[in-house]
């Protein structure tokens, strides 16, 4: 046994670099490798020398931390099953007090192979007056002291069963798979986590290594700012050893202790009182506190678990703790046993509630009279509320349980008082525009009040947010773009409070705590009064702010002026989009980005004092979490809202006049910027551009779009630059004049469909001449024009722009009326393939590989959209994977799939779905990259890097590494998810994420069993599928129909044929929402009405019709639900045709 230890060991020796902190391989020098992924990948089975009971269980250390433990031998039979296990090995402590003899015992014994059985080290330090019984807590902590009073080697050895309560981070021991151990009687190990001991001197004292003391430590310590105060703290208590009071250690180089001992004398006294909290089991707590069973009084079992950690509540004057990032899993649980004069007990709940709860979860009423059991669920912490097991159920059988997980998600946001949903006046204010651009100050004040009322809407508002964002619309152009909006977030200052000057005021001799916090929080809402920032208010309102500055001066220089620290080393795995999709990842990103969010204001932001922008570019993945300060800038438009009577606007009897032309042209030009790419102009509000569908009408090439006399509008005044020989080499010039010169399409001779009223107005467009004659203006256009008009078109119409609903629109808006230039058959009447404008327009068919346009490729319905093989294969091309958007397009389309090419057999899906997978043989290629082994995290996070993205190497070098994970981030519940299986590889390989462009798609939490709040979240998907999807309810009213199809979207691919479909890899995950069903079956048939959809059809798919793309794509929008009525397998009864449509329109936008 000895000799097959000491040949693993010997074996993993020059490995010993890949472990951050080598935990039972200690004397080796610290190191670090220069190429840890491949010379580590090797070493991967020594990871059994430093195993836990968790990681495995049959390992000599794991069996002697789990058995010899202070908690295991609190009993007889404890003690006595630790005794049998370290009989073998009692030689290795031969010299201490006579245990063992010297038969096995030698340095090399000792240092290694004995090294593993430490934790049996207690039963010789087990007083003898104590033999053959358990220890109590006292005698514990007595064996503890005894064996650290001893020396390095002796505390190492007995503190080696008790690490886990010293890893930062960790919640309970029982993870590690030693049970609920009781660290508090390991307190004498801290010395070996908080300062890098080495080893024994002679006198059995440890010796620590001290790092250079910083050269401005003399000035840190002499600060009064707090965060001044709390470097120097950090920074002494890496040298306490040096201190004369500490007594089990002294400093390897005494001479390094020469810049601490002045500064950090006050530091160190305070240090000798500090308390070592033990790390809390929130397992025992929230059986012990969340369940009291006496209502308003805590149970004894929980003020006792409680005491032990009351210090993280006291002020540091009274009460300091040594390791207080432990107190935070306490304060989840023992706010009201620390605080009882301010608990509040949970009361039961009112008598209404039941009744609005069982109307509707969703209400106001619901919802305000759940919030007080928010906490019931078991994912918000109870802050100082008292709750009972009991009352909980009472709130739950109200109806409460779906109310706490909205609640949950839009109250009780990290670092936020909380988010009230706030219902948005939603009668339109017509004179809005003009009160926000009048000069006169009562108007601008009216404008003011209105945008007030609506400031909800705001996202730079943290408080709220709106109930019926829909209402917004008419809000965001006068409000946003006159900053009236940013006047009420940064411009408001609230009244002096009327206790300000008894709390806060000069003459106030000796501030309590809690006087000492309302100061801060009055303070803080009175910052923008601060004078050393861009955004400052304190000219809008200079007798508040000096009020104010009296007191908050101090103040807000700490808030302004502090200067912002290192960002943490894992900040890009922390902000990755996979850690942002959950709400622990953005509550984990908001804390690691918190010291520097005033980097997300304009510059200046963070102080006159301190620039800090090389440190501001070190939290540049925090910009997916800040907010954008600077909102309206050059390049970005807010639409307004359109006009309820868009459609009429547009009709074609409007277009057939002049006046009803221009109506139309001059309504839909607030939206123009929806049909630029995002380069050229970002729209704040993309999701507006939807409602100005009916504008598509003055962009459609259609030839029955004018029928019969038809008025031409003037031509407007700057035609001649809009059709220019230089506009014209550009797409967006040409695609411009297009649209200005087709009203004028009649004016050509040659027309027979439409005669004009008004001829006289056609001489005003011979600019169009070039457009009108011979089909285009790229006859005569050279090779290289060509190229770069068609690299405009590429840039336009990449699958990344595709993915965002502004670069869809430009996209959709460039190329229409140029699909018939991907017409299968180049006979066909419809093909125009063979012209030259065709090489420029290449990149349009994209909207057809990735399913923006289904079926529009062919003027036969039967050909569009079937070849589900042949679209994978290009997508996931070879070529296509060596762009990130290629990866991520092939990721959409091939995610529900993964489980074909699982290695797992359990996941694998290859057998029973060989025809559907042999379909997706393409996305082999996304996860089959021969990558080697298995990655550390910082390695991933490397080569996933934004600088490393940037070259074509480096994305191919993120794919390889990613390829055999990429099923990591498939949706939650599917079976090409592989979160079980590969467990924590899972958060390992995170930062693999951006390959997927996950944006706020659902992924996996974590790793191993599926986390409870995403369980949740199911179940409330799956509860309002059955809620709103119910005839009774789903035939009561328009919202319920509404939330139904809402609820229902998010397993579209369930209901889709071809390319996307799931319902074969996940039939059992699909059955769920079946209650879906409803969408297409609740309309009763009504003969008459089934004629007059006939009718309709008929009109729509009429020959005459289909010669265009958009009377093709109406036609195909009609008739593609219905396409299984053409086949000869009775797939009717499975397919809703709402969800047919609903797949092209949702899951691949």
């Amino acid at each position: 046994m000895v000799d097959g230890f000491e040949e693993c060991r010997d074996a993993c020796e020059f490995g010993t670099c890949c472990w951050e902190t080598p935990a039972e391989l200690d004397g080796y020098p610290s190191c670090s490798s220069a190429d840890p992924d491949d010379a580590c990948a090797g070493y991967e089975p020594c990871d059994i020398l430093r195993a836990t009971p968790a990681s495995h269980p049959e390992a000599i250390s794991s069996r002697a931390k789990k058995a010899c433990n202070t908690q295991a031998l609190g009993t007889e039979a404890g003690v006595l099953e630790c005794e049998d296990f370290c009989a073998p090995i009692m030689c290795c402590f031969v010299d201490l007090k006579g245990a063992g003899s010297d038969e096995c015992r030698n340095e090399k014994k000792l240092d290694g192979w004995c090294g593993q059985y430490g934790p049996c080290q207690a039963l010789v330090h087990i007083p003898k007056t104590n033999a053959g019984a358990g220890l109590d807590d006292a005698t514990a902590k007595a064996t503890i002291e005894e064996a650290c009073s001893a020396g390095f080697s002796e505390c190492l050895n007995i503190c080696s069963g008790a690490e886990c309560c010293f890893v930062s981070g960790q919640e309970t021991c029982s993870s590690h798979g030693i049970g609920e151990i009781v660290c508090s009687h390991y307190d004498p190990c801290t010395t070996l986590h908080v300062t890098e001991v080495l080893a024994d001197e002679d006198d059995g004292l440890m010796t620590v290594k001290v790092p250079v003391a910083p050269t401005d430590l003399n000035l840190i310590c002499s600060s009064p700012r707090d965060d001044e105060v709390a470097k120097c703290y950090n920074s002494c208590k890496m040298a306490h050893c040096c201190s004369e009071d500490i007594e089990v250690c002294k400093v390897m180089d005494p001479e390094a202790c020469q810049g601490y001992t002045e500064p950090c004398m006050n530091a160190w006294e305070g240090m000798a009182d500090e308390v070592v909290v033990p790390v809390a089991s929130t397992d025992l707590l929230e059986r012990v506190c969340f369940v009291s069973p006496g209502g308003a009084q805590l149970s004894p079992d929980c003020r006792d678990q409680c005491e032990v950690a009351k210090c993280c509540f006291l002020p540091d004057d009274e009460c300091r703790v040594y390791n207080e990032e432990v107190c935070e899993a306490y304060s989840q649980y023992c706010v009201p046993a620390w605080d009882p004069i301010n608990a509040v007990p949970l009361g039961p709940p009112p008598e209404w509630l039941g009744n609005h709860c069982a109307d509707s979860n969703d209400s106001k009423e619901c919802r305000d009279g759940c919030l007080d059991s928010v906490c019931c669920g078991g994912h918000e912490s109870c802050a100082n509320w008292v709750v009972s097991k009991a009352l909980c159920d009472e709130y739950r059988e109200a109806g409460c349980e779906r109310s706490w997980e909205w609640l949950v998600v839009h109250w009780g946001e990290p670092g936020e008082e909380g988010i009230e949903r706030i219902s948005i006046p939603d009668s339109d204010p017509d004179d809005l525009s003009d009160l926000c651009t009048s000069t006169d100050p009562a108007a601008r004040k009216q404008c003011d009040d209105k945008c007030l009322a609506a400031k909800c809407c705001d996202s730079h508002v943290p408080e709220c947010a709106a109930s019926n964002p829909e209402a917004c619309d008419a809000y965001y152009y006068p409000c946003v773009t006159k900053n009236s909006w940013r006047g009420i977030v940064q411009g408001l200052v609230p009244p002096i409070p009327a206790y300000f000057d008894e709390y806060c005021g000069n003459g106030v001799i000796e501030q309590t705590l809690s006087q000492k916090n309302q100061c801060q929080e009055w303070c803080g809402a009175a910052n923008c009064c601060y004078v050393g920032v861009a955004t400052s208010c304190d000219s809008d309102h200079p007798e508040l702010c000096s009020a104010y500055r009296n007191y908050c001066q101090p103040q807000w220089d700490g808030i302004n002026l502090i200067e912002i620290p290192f960002p943490p080393t894992n900040l890009a795995q922390v902000c990755s989009p996979l850690s942002l999709s959950t709400g622990m990842g953005r509550m984990a990103c908001r804390d690691a980005c918190l010291p520097a969010m005033c980097c997300a204001d304009a510059e200046g932001g963070c102080g006159e004092e301190y620039s800090n922008r090389e440190m501001c570019s070190q939290y540049a993945p925090c910009t997916m979490i800040y907010v954008d300060v600077q909102e309206g800038g050059d390049l970005t438009v807010v639409i307004p809202a359109p006009p309820d009577n868009l459609g009429d606007i547009c009709s074609a009897e409007s277009l057939a006049t002049a006046g009803g032309h221009d109506h139309c042209n001059a309504t839909c030009d607030e939206a123009r910027c929806c049909n630029l790419s995002i380069e050229q102009c970002q729209v704040h509000n993309p999701h507006i551009c939807e409602k100005y569908e009916p504008c598509q009408v003055l962009y459609a090439r259609d030839e029955n779009k004018y029928a019969g006399f038809v008025e031409i509008p003037p031509p407007p005044a700057d035609i001649g630059s809009v059709c220019s020989e230089d506009s014209l080499l550009t797409v967006q010039g040409f695609t411009h004049c297009e649209d200005v010169c087709d009203r004028a399409r009649c004016c050509e001779e040659t027309t027979e469909e439409c005669h004009v009223k008004n001829p006289a107005v056609c001489d005003g467009y011979g600019a169009c001449s070039s457009l009108v004659a011979n089909g285009g203006a790229f006859d005569d256009t050279d090779q290289k024009t060509l190229m770069k008009l068609a690299e405009d078109v590429n840039r336009t119409c990449s699958p990344s722009n595709l993915f965002h609903p502004q670069g869809l629109s430009a996209c959709q808006h460039v190329c229409n009326d140029r699909l018939c230039c991907f017409e299968r058959d180049d006979s066909s009447e419809f093909s125009c393939t063979d012209r030259k404008e065709c090489v420029i327009f290449a990149a349009c068919e994209n909207l057809l590989d990735y399913g923006y346009i289904d079926g529009g490729r062919s003027s036969n319905p039967e050909n569009g959209g079937t070849a589900t093989d042949s679209q994978v294969d290009k997508i996931c091309e070879s070529d296509a994977l060596a762009t990130m958007a290629g990866i991520n397009a092939c990721f959409k389309a091939c995610s529900s799939y993964l489980c074909c090419f699982a290695d797992n057999e359990d996941e694998n899906c290859y057998t029973n779905q060989q025809e559907t997978c042999d379909k997706y043989a393409a996305c082999d290629s996304l996860v089959k990259t021969n990558a080697e082994g298995y990655a550390r995290e910082s390695a991933v996070t490397a080569t996933c890097s934004s600088a490393n993205l940037g070259t074509a190497e480096g994305l191919a070098s993120c794919h390889k590494i990613c390829g055999p994970h990429m099923c990591c981030f498939v949706q939650l519940g599917q079976q090409s998810n592989c979160v079980s299986s590969h467990g924590s590889e899972c958060m390992t390989y995170g930062a693999c994420s951006v390959l997927t462009d996950l944006g706020g798609e659902v992924v996996t939490l974590g790793y191993g069993d599926r986390p409870p709040l995403e369980e949740a979240l199911e179940a409330v998907e799956t509860s309002e599928v059955e809620t709103f999807c119910s005839p009774d309810s789903f035939v009561a009213n328009e919202d319920n129909k509404l939330s139904c199809i809402d609820a229902c979207s998010r397993r579209a691919c369930c209901f889709a044929e071809g390319r996307g479909s799931c319902y074969q890899t996940d039939a059992e995950w699909c059955d769920e929402f079946q209650a879906c069903k409803i969408v297409n079956d609740y309309v009763p048939v009504d003969e008459q009405d089934d004629l007059s959809a006939r009718d309709d059809i008929k009109g729509i798919c009429k020959p005459e019709a289909l010669q265009s793309s958009v009377g093709l794509s109406s036609c195909h929008d009609v008739c593609d639900p219905r396409s299984c009525c053409w086949k000869r397998t009775d797939s009717c009864g499975k397919v809703s045709s709402f969800f047919l449509f609903l797949f092209r329109r949702v899951a691949w936008s």
